[in-house]
């Protein structure tokens, strides 16, 4: 399972869940530098997360947003948002990551970032922080959110030697129908230590 660096940092202990699964994670490798970890599940997930084959996110194209906002404030099961790809970079001109808007909070952090068709085109990383935007400059900002591009995940996938899955991006897809497919392989990461 992919994540970020910093959702799992300092972990001793860290599980997963969904409605539909439970298992014990361990760290297997770790990139704090572009902010990914991979951790191997005991016992697995039953979904596989597909990467898009072609292009890499477009400006303006829809994406959809799976996971476990707010720690359990929201329910326990899995929330989804949707919005457009904004920016082709990160904050400070970073080409590793791409902006979006679909909503996004504490706890989406290592999930993925969907197209319209299911595909991974990123991996949620972090969202602008609108109170110190505020106090800076005195408007607040609405969804600028960042992922890591799917190209650099697929890199770190590369580098360590694990295999995964892609695919071509087809037609649009209802978010619901995305959904759907999401809940078994988008699992709530709980870190303890």
């Amino acid at each position: 399972m992919l994540t970020n660096h910093h959702v799992i940092e300092g972990a001793s202990e860290i599980t997963a869940r969904s409605p539909r699964h439970r298992c014990r994670m361990e760290t297997v490798f770790a990139d704090p530098t572009n902010d990914l970890a991979l951790l191997r599940a005991d016992p697995p997930p039953t979904g596989i997360a597909l990467f898009r084959d072609g292009p890499q996110a477009r400006l303006g194209e829809i994406v959809i947003v799976v996971g476990y906002p707010l720690g359990g404030l929201l329910g326990s099961g899995p929330q989804v948002t949707t919005g457009n790809v904004s920016s082709l970079i990160g904050p400070g001109d970073d080409t590793r990551s791409l902006q979006f808007t679909a909503p996004t909070q504490s706890g989406n952090s290592g999930g993925p970032l969907l197209d319209s068709d299911g595909a991974v085109v990123g991996v949620v990383s972090s969202k602008l922080n609108a109170v110190r935007v505020h106090e800076m400059t005195g408007d607040v900002p609405q969804n600028v959110n960042f992922a890591i591009k799917a190209a650099l995940a697929r890199g770190f996938l590369d580098a360590v030697g694990v295999d995964y899955h892609s695919r071509a991006s087809g037609n649009s897809r209802a978010a619901s129908d995305i959904a759907a497919e999401a809940r078994d392989f988008v699992l709530k990461i709980e870190c303890r230590g």
